[in-house]
């Protein structure tokens, strides 16, 4: 069979060992296709999972000692739910413990009513 006349089922392995994987299309039709999730909606939905950032902002580190750069991804400490969970719930965490230490500081504590 010359390279003009093999179709593309021919040019992949099709041995019984080989293994499927998810981003494997071949033989699936389009409304198979479409029904598979979203890899950004997979990403927030394993982000909020494990309470982590859903849309970190990346900034550019350099190492002093080395002066080598780096990317680093940075929380993005949104206060608002809607658009990343995580960071709202950190920060409203954050802003309970903040009152609550400074009322605990003026004395104003439950414990003495």
């Amino acid at each position: 069979m010359t390279e003009e006349t093999m179709s593309h089922k021919d040019t992949v392995d099709s041995s019984a060992g080989a293994a499927s994987f998810p981003g494997d299309v071949v033989g699936q039709s389009r409304a198979e296709r479409a029904r598979m999730p979203i890899a950004m909606d997979v990403a927030v939905a394993a982000a909020e999972k494990f309470g982590v950032c859903v849309r970190p902002l990346v900034k550019e580190v350099e190492d002093p000692d080395s002066f080598e750069l780096r990317y680093v991804a940075v929380p993005c400490g949104s206060t608002v739910e809607s658009q990343c969970g995580p960071c709202a719930k950190r920060a409203k965490h954050v802003a309970k413990s903040l009152v609550r230490n400074l009322r605990v500081a003026r004395g104003w504590s439950r414990a003495r009513r």
